[in-house]
């Protein structure tokens, strides 16, 4: 019961408005996977970068290394 009189505003708004947090929870998860590959770069600069590129889903095509 005061888990339901905690929630209550929240569980009332979503029949009103039929909003959930599920896409900020996914936000947070593709946050958190960038994260965890600008692990070890300098600054925020380059978690903040990567965390564009994942959520944009950019496609950058690079050329394939050539053998030196």
């Amino acid at each position: 019961a005061w888990t339901i009189r905690q929630w209550w505003k929240g569980i009332t708004n979503y029949f009103d408005q039929r909003i959930t947090q599920g896409a900020i929870e996914a936000i947070n998860g593709i946050i958190q996977l960038a994260k965890r590959r600008a692990r070890g770069f300098r600054n925020f600069v380059y978690l903040r970068t990567i965390a564009y590129w994942n959520t944009g889903k950019l496609d950058i095509h690079l050329p394939p290394l050539a053998p030196t």
